[in-house]
């Protein structure tokens, strides 16, 4: 019979899984540390949740639909699922969920470092520019109907055309080597 000797720093989700691996793949030994601290875990949160709540906003108030458009029932659920597992993956790896925490959780701004300022930076602009596109492709939607504009391809053809002279002039605008 294998010994297990698992250190137990990690979150309870984590501590769950490996012992499971252990099981199924007879491992005798484990080690396996979480570095995540509260105030990363805040901020992995409050950037998740400014997310959703844009694309809440996105998708009521910026989004154009057709009349009869629906949402398949197999995309809701994949969507409802991804937003889910990002919410308990964060949770899971978080110090204060961990069996053998010491004490009270303690948020201090000055535990996040230089790759933590980046990664919220890289995440602002992506977001930033998500809703960008976002706008782009509503704005392509003129007549309100959900309608691909095809006076947009149009317009927007003949600009290439004009601006760039290596543009192709033989280029097929709305179905590929059709039209």
């Amino acid at each position: 019979m294998f010994t297990r000797k698992i250190h137990r720093n990690g979150s309870t989700v984590y501590w769950i899984l490996q012992w499971e691996v252990c099981e199924r793949l007879e491992i005798n030994q484990v080690w396996f540390f979480v570095s995540v601290n509260c105030t990363r875990t805040l901020l992995a949160i409050i950037l998740l949740t400014l997310q959703c709540w844009r694309r809440l906003y996105d998708t009521n108030f910026v989004s154009v639909f057709g009349k009869n458009s629906k949402m398949h029932l197999g995309h809701y659920i994949l969507g409802f699922l991804h937003y889910t597992a990002c919410v308990l993956t964060i949770l899971g790896g978080a110090s204060n969920f961990s069996m053998t925490y010491p004490s009270k959780p303690v948020l201090q701004w000055v535990d996040l470092n230089v790759m933590d300022l980046f990664a919220t930076y890289l995440f602002l602009w992506a977001w930033w520019h998500q809703y960008k596109v976002t706008v782009i492709l509503a704005n392509l939607r003129k007549d309100g109907e959900g309608k691909f504009s095809v006076e947009t391809a149009l317009l927007s053809h003949w600009w290439y055309q004009e601006k760039f002279e290596d543009y192709p002039r033989n280029r097929k605008i709305i179905f590929p080597c059709i039209y």
